[in-house]
């Protein structure tokens, strides 16, 4: 629902996007790193997976939230994006 098409070339660094490193704190409350890929890119973070998709077009200090399956709510803040 908040997905935007824009050509790589018009995002900021600062935004992370696929292939980008992220560091951030996960639903468990984990801090975690990895790199935003595609489905089956060995084992980095896919862009299809829920934490992967919620990354997607944030920006350090930005914090997603949405329902969790126990009717809790979940939620990933990104800590920092770098690009390769």
């Amino acid at each position: 629902d908040r997905a935007h098409v824009v050509p790589d070339a018009d995002l900021p660094p600062e935004v992370a996007r696929l292939g980008s490193w992220v560091d951030f704190i996960d639903a468990s409350g984990q801090a975690r790193r990895a790199q935003l890929v595609l489905p089956d890119e060995g084992e980095a973070l896919s862009v299809l997976s829920p934490a992967g998709a919620a990354l997607i077009g944030l920006r350090a200090g930005d914090v997603i939230r949405w329902p969790d399956r126990l009717g809790g709510e979940a939620a990933i803040t990104l800590l920092r994006v770098t690009q390769p």
